[in-house]
């Protein structure tokens, strides 16, 4: 996962069990956003409460009892909920028997465990190089992890067809019985990212032991949350599913690229442009499941969030060029200060948040509001009164949680900077970089025109010429200043960014990849939560999907599993998480080929 999280950290030495599903409902709203994910209202979606369920007459009803008395003057729920989804099929005995066999239990968690030790990592040095065939060692854990599937998943491998992307990622194949159903993409990646060596001696345990911890019902160890259980979880279902003699009417895909951790390049956008150029399947996956965002509460109530959208994204660098010379004669402004004025003007002007109707956080709020058996009376007011209620709204959600603020519009952070190399001589370059995650209802252009209002006047207050290249062609514009003192340049940092992506159907669309994945979710999950709200959400950072938007309309980003400490110490996986993961990915992939 590609910087997705602000993970819970847990202290050197204490054993931190996985609360169970009935303490997390007593917990706080904040943790909604770790995975940087909040709730989307779509257009098309939200304003439409028909349901066309392809063989599912049932599903169009909601599913709670809601007081709905404050929305007596609206013509339509905007957040229809649907019941569990149970297969259709009669494979339920054979696969408990399965699961329910002497050892079974062990052998999945040995299996992950296993997988935990092979130490996959993905370097930035490594971003968008092509892979050298044969000794690469670098890559040598990759190959170990290849072998460690082949023999963990025996029927998979025997039974589906296996392609090698670019040496190191991986396509299964499952070829279902119908040529004209659509077909279904399960993915995930098998790089994690490296750890910090100053940060080895704060692990509860060795990074990459692949412990596990029956006492606190746990597995410990980079990549047991991001994304080897949600791999290995596939798989495991679909070894299930063979052993018990499922055939799926549809192609079922599993995608696997082995360098999400640095934007995935060389692997799933390989895979990606196998999938269009060789397979043809450009526009024709019906429903392709992701990692993303989870389970987790809004005002007391839990939800199963899934992320329908991915924020923009881009890397500016600023760069002041000006003369050099001794440091004992300076300039009123250094470029080290210069770059300082300039960063100074950024961070007081923020951008703006605001939730208009296309803003995804308005669909959180939505669902909160209509499906909540005691919703709180602001957040019923608010929805009920818009637009007059939205500014109000804006600053309610906006001051809950960073997280929330975040997703309420684009967000900038000034991370590197560097310049200078000697104490006695004035700097002559500084580059400053400055990550930009786009809101979803914003662009490239837009961030390119804000950067621009704010660091021009700057410049040339201060004798610099403005040069910027445009973030979309590169073309260059340059404002000149009269006697220059130096150059003020901005551009994109490594090539062009990457606009918001497009948003999937969700509740109250019709769509069928939509009822199937919440009608499965309900179905494993239901139990475990009292009145769960199955909402979309939105991701603050970015996933391999982003190399699929021609593949597929439906693309949602959900990780069932339930671990935590993401990128940071301590990274682990609920056990009863990982197992209940196994049975998500069974349930969609027999829903998705029930009739």
């Amino acid at each position: 996962m590609s910087s997705k999280q602000s993970p819970r950290k847990i202290e050197m030495g204490q054993e931190q069990p996985q609360p169970t599903m009935k303490q997390r409902r007593s917990h706080a709203l904040p943790r909604l956003l770790l995975a940087a994910g909040a709730a989307l209202v779509l257009v098309a979606g939200l304003h439409s409460c028909s349901h066309n369920s392809r063989g599912h007459p049932e599903q169009h009803r909601p599913h709670h009892k809601t007081d709905n008395s404050a929305y007596n003057d609206r013509l339509q729920p905007m957040c229809p909920q649907l019941p569990a989804l149970t297969p259709s099929d009669t494979l339920q005995p054979l696969l408990d028997s399965i699961e329910q066999a002497p050892g079974y239990t062990d052998a999945v968690l040995e299996r992950l465990s296993n997988a935990v030790k092979i130490q996959t990592v993905s370097y930035d040095n490594m971003t968008n190089v092509p892979p050298t065939p044969g000794n690469d060692p670098a890559h040598a854990p990759f190959l170990a992890f290849h072998a460690h599937l082949r023999t963990a998943f025996p029927l998979v491998h025997a039974r589906m067809d296996l392609r090698v992307i670019n040496e190191y990622s991986l396509l299964y194949t499952w070829k279902g019985s119908e040529e004209a159903a659509a077909p279904m993409v399960l993915m995930a990646h098998i790089d994690v990212v490296p750890v910090l060596p100053e940060t080895v001696n704060q692990w509860t345990h060795e990074p990459f032991s692949g412990l596990i911890d029956k006492k606190n019902g746990l597995v410990w160890g980079r990549g047991s949350s991001d994304t080897k259980s949600t791999l290995l979880g596939t798989l495991e279902a679909a070894e299930r599913l063979l052993g018990a003699g499922f055939t799926p009417k549809s192609d079922v895909y599993f995608a696997f690229g082995h360098d999400e951790e640095i934007s995935g390049y060389q692997g799933a956008r390989k895979i990606a442009e196998y999938m269009v150029k060789e397979l043809g399947l450009t526009g024709k996956i019906g429903l392709l499941i992701d990692e993303g965002t989870s389970f987790d509460e809004f005002e007391g109530v839990p939800m199963a969030n899934v992320a329908v959208a991915e924020k923009g994204y881009v890397d500016v660098s600023v760069t002041v060029e000006t003369k050099g010379g001794h440091s004992s004669v300076p300039p009123k402004h250094t470029g080290i200060g210069l770059t300082a004025l300039l960063v100074t003007a950024l961070e007081a002007h923020p951008y703006p948040v605001s939730i208009p109707d296309s803003n995804p956080i308005l669909g959180l709020v939505h669902c909160y509001a209509e499906q909540s058996p005691k919703p709180k009376k602001f957040f019923k007011w608010a929805v009920n009164h818009l637009p007059e209620s939205r500014s109000k709204l804006a600053e309610k959600v906006a001051s809950i949680s960073p997280s929330f603020e975040a997703l309420l519009g684009t967000t900038q952070a000034t991370d590197i900077i560097f310049g200078g190399l000697k104490v006695n001589a004035l700097p002559e370059k500084v580059t400053t970089i400055i990550n930009h995650r786009i809101a979803v209802d914003s662009s490239l252009a837009e961030v390119q025109a804000h950067l621009t209002s704010i660091l021009k006047p700057v410049a040339i207050k201060n004798g610099l010429d403005f040069v910027i290249h445009d973030f979309i062609s590169e073309s260059v514009g340059i404002l000149l200043s009269p006697d220059s003192l130096g150059t003020v340049t901005v551009r994109t940092n490594s090539g062009v960014g990457l606009e918001p992506s497009p948003m999937s159907p969700s509740v109250g669309s019709g769509e069928r990849a939509w009822n199937v994945l919440e009608g499965s979710i309900r179905h494993v999950y239901e139990a475990a939560y009292d009145n769960l709200i199955v909402t979309p959400s939105m991701m603050a950072g970015n996933t391999d999907t982003r190399h699929y938007w021609n593949l597929a309309k439906n693309i949602y980003r959900f990780g069932p599993g339930r671990g935590a400490n993401v990128h940071t110490v301590n990274e682990y996986v609920a056990i009863d998480g990982y197992l209940d993961a196994i049975k998500f990915y069974e349930a969609v992939i027999r829903n998705w080929n029930s009739e």
